[in-house]
């Protein structure tokens, strides 16, 4: 009984109840309007307004995240993992284009910051080293040690 319990566990833990299919929306960025922020188009023509999941714009990055960003996901289709909603209707989810996590690429490049808890365990991991790698090699917002 302990190990039926035990395996049952584990299975909510490795595949939660809420299916991928359902939490996902796909789209067009119609507009870049942060580092972490973005408003989606939706193919029956919603528009959507988006805050990447596990990152936030540092204060004081002279626009390099909004930028990059822009230059990552302009006019390209993306697929939204919604993570949660807030309020007004927003969304924060990871944004992938073509099977890259955009949030993971800006961390690396060392554009923005982790945010921590919005992420599933795996995700956050990676993110925490992304974001510590480019701190060690002093990249983007970590060329100085204000940050």
């Amino acid at each position: 009984m302990f190990r039926l319990v035990a395996v049952l566990l584990l299975g909510l833990l490795l595949f939660p109840a809420t299916s991928p299919a359902a939490q996902a929306i796909d789209g067009r960025p119609a507009s870049v309007t942060g580092g972490d922020r973005l408003l989606l188009l939706t193919g029956d023509g919603r528009r959507l307004t988006l805050r990447l999941a596990g990152i936030e714009e540092a204060p004081g990055d002279g626009g390099a995240a909004r930028r990059q960003l822009q230059m990552l996901v302009a006019g390209k289709p993306v697929r939204v993992e919604v993570s949660s909603r807030v309020r007004g209707g927003g969304l924060v989810g990871r944004v992938l284009l073509g099977g890259m996590d955009v949030g993971l690429r800006l961390l690396t490049a060392g554009l923005v910051r982790h945010r921590p808890g919005e992420l599933d365990p795996a995700l956050e991991a990676g993110y925490r080293q992304a974001e510590a790698a480019a701190r060690r090699r002093r990249l983007g917002i970590w060329s100085t040690s204000r940050r």
